[in-house]
This record gives C-alpha cells, sequence and structure tokens, in this order.
C-alpha cells in the first residue's frame, strides 16, 4: 500500500497486489480524491476544455504483463464543485455523446452541471464509458 500521491491538484492512493499463480498477474486498487478534471485532461487536444470539477472515486485494475496501459478493469467516478473549478461540460462533449438530439438545443459553450456520474472500463489503453449521467439545469432561451 502507498501513501496518497499528489496528482492534478488532488490525491491517488494505491495498494498493489502481486498475485503467483497458474496466470501470475497483479491487481492495483486506487482510490481518488479531489483530482481535477481540467488538469488531467489538459494534455489531450481532443478533451481539452471539455470538463471541469473534481473526480473522487476508485478504480480496480488489473495486468498479466505489468503495463498499465494494457491494464482491465472498473472505474467509479462522482464529480463535485471545487473552490477554483466549477462543474462544468462543454457543448462539444455533449454533442459528440448525445448526437443529433443534443445539437438541435441552444446550449452556452460552456454548461453548468448539478451532478455527474461516470462508470467506464479501462482496456487496452483506453476508456470506455459503460455508463453516464449528467444532470444539469439549464436557462433555455425562446427561439422567434
Amino acid at each position: 500500500e502507498f501513501s496518497p500521491i499528489p496528482a492534478f491538484g488532488g490525491t491517488i492512493q494505491a495498494k498493489v497486489i502481486f498475485h503467483f499463480s497458474e496466470t501470475p498477474h497483479q491487481h492495483a486498487e486506487l482510490s481518488i480524491d479531489s483530482v481535477s478534471l481540467k488538469q488531467m485532461l489538459a494534455p489531450f487536444p481532443e478533451a481539452r476544455n471539455t470538463l471541469s470539477g473534481l473526480i473522487h472515486g476508485e478504480a480496480n485494475l488489473r495486468t498479466t504483463d505489468g503495463d498499465i496501459l494494457t491494464a482491465r478493469g472498473p472505474l467509479w467516478v462522482k464529480v463535485s464543485d471545487g473552490p477554483n473549478e466549477p462543474m462544468r461540460v462543454s457543448r462539444r462533449f455533449l454533442e459528440r455523446i448525445g448526437g443529433a438530439a443534443i445539437r438541435k438545443l441552444d446550449l452556452p459553450k460552456q454548461v453548468p452541471y448539478d451532478d455527474g456520474f461516470l462508470k467506464v472500463k479501462v482496456a487496452d489503453g483506453r476508456i470506455l464509458f459503460e455508463e453516464a449521467s449528467l444532470e444539469a439545469q439549464t436557462l433555455l432561451r425562446k427561439v422567434s
């Protein structure tokens, strides 16, 4: 078990278990606290400025070859407001995951949201969305 490690304005604590059996593998349990989505996504041009807020959650990852990019497992996160990082989602991100129905709405460039939940799976170095929930109350403008 490792002490909390500073990461993206928050902390990540890890517990790594090595299994020596017929199929040796490593299992990592991660605890995530107050990690900044904005800071975490900043290095990725496609994801930059799409989400903001602080994430809290857990991950259970398993790998057979020791390479974190081939790790597999579930990741549960909850998002909250931070002192300098309000919960926001970009219109571009909503349009990308919501398709044509979202494009018809007259949304601002950044949409405040009240609650967020993501359940994703990490597999072969990719993050795959299994479940997503985003609650937002927006002021819809009258279109004439």
